[in-house]
C-alpha cells in the first residue's frame, strides 16, 4: 500500500470516526433533554399533587399539553414566537414514514429527531399517554427493518385528523436509521 493510499484511508477513518463521535454526541444530548423533561413532569405532577392526590388550588390546570407548551406564552423572542413554538428539530416531508400504533398503521405529514405527525389519526389516544411505536420508510418493501421507540402524546386534533409524537426513547439504532435519512436528504437538496 502506496504512503498516498494509507493517507488517504487515514483521512477517511478520521472523518468516519468524528461523524460517529457528533453523532453520539448529539444522542446523549437527546437523552439529557428528555431525561429533565421526565424530571421536570415529575416535580409537576409532585407539586399539583401537594401530597394529597388533589390538584392544588391555584395549579396548573391539565390542558392535554406537553412540557414544551407549558412554557409562558408571555415570552416572546424576536421573531414574535412564544418560547414554546421554538422548534430543535428540523422537520421533514420526505421519505413518508410508516408508523405503527398498536394494530394500526399511518403515514407521517412531518418527521424530525423530536418526533412526529402522523396523519388520519383517528382513534381514542389522549394528550401525554405514552407508548410505543414501530416505524420504518413508508416505502420499503416486505421485510424492511423496523425501529421501535417510546413516544407520548403531544397533540391529538380531531378536526385535522393529525396525532403529535414525541419521542421519549430512542434507541441508537433508530437515531441513526433518522439521521441516515436526514442526510440524504441533505444531500439530494446539494445536488
Amino acid at each position: 500500500m502506496s504512503d498516498d493510499s494509507r493517507s488517504r484511508l487515514a483521512r477517511e477513518l478520521l472523518a468516519t470516526l468524528k461523524v460517529d463521535h457528533e453523532r453520539s454526541q448529539r444522542f446523549r444530548a437527546i437523552n439529557d433533554q428528555l431525561d429533565a423533561a421526565d424530571a421536570f413532569d415529575r416535580e409537576e405532577r409532585a407539586m399539583d399533587r401537594g401530597g394529597s392526590g388533589m390538584p392544588r388550588p391555584g395549579g396548573r390546570l391539565t390542558d392535554g399539553m406537553g412540557v414544551a407548551s407549558r412554557v409562558e406564552n408571555q415570552a416572546k423572542d424576536g421573531q414574535g414566537l412564544a418560547a414554546h413554538q421554538k422548534r430543535d428539530n428540523r422537520r421533514f416531508t420526505d421519505p413518508v414514514l410508516r408508523i405503527g400504533i398498536f394494530h394500526d398503521s399511518y403515514e407521517t405529514i412531518d418527521w424530525s429527531l423530536g418526533g412526529v405527525m402522523v396523519g388520519n389519526y383517528v382513534g381514542d389516544l389522549k394528550a401525554n399517554n405514552r407508548f410505543q411505536i414501530t416505524f420504518t420508510v413508508a416505502s420499503a418493501k416486505a421485510g424492511a427493518a423496523y425501529y421501535a421507540a417510546q413516544v407520548r402524546v403531544i397533540r391529538v386534533d380531531p378536526r385535522k385528523r393529525t396525532l403529535s409524537l414525541k419521542f421519549e426513547k430512542l434507541a441508537q439504532g433508530a437515531f441513526d436509521f433518522l439521521s441516515g435519512l436526514q442526510l440524504q436528504q441533505a444531500r439530494k437538496r446539494a445536488l
